[in-house]
């Protein structure tokens, strides 16, 4: 396993390049899902500074949270209103800033 992340610069593109390879070493001889999850949200965290990444995995037909970085956010999507909910199977990102979920998880933040 790599212990050091070699943060780039470039495109984004270029970034992703140089990134992939270090996650694969991150990952690699662990079986352990949820720990690889983690290692993969701090790499993507630490190369790109997004505000929050993450993982919601699916349990028992619901959206559950599973590792991530960034501030607090809902554990699940019971209601599937949420943007997780929308994407779920279509193997396609979505963009949930409209969605009603996230309009809850902003204002619980704000109220915190």
């Amino acid at each position: 396993m790599s212990e050091d992340l070699a943060v780039s610069t470039g495109t984004k593109e270029e970034q992703y390049v140089e990134l992939i390879p270090q996650i694969a070493a991150l990952v690699e001889g662990e079986t352990d899902l949820i720990a690889n999850l983690a290692n993969v949200t701090a790499a993507l965290k630490q190369q790109f500074n997004w505000l929050w990444v993450g993982f919601y995995l699916v349990k028992g037909g619901e959206l559950v949270l599973g590792p991530f970085q960034g501030s607090h956010c809902l554990h699940a999507d019971p209601t599937g209103q949420g943007g997780m909910r929308c994407s779920m199977g279509t193997n396609e990102n979505h963009n949930c800033s409209g969605c009603k979920f996230f309009s809850r998880t902003h204002h619980l933040q704000q109220r915190l």
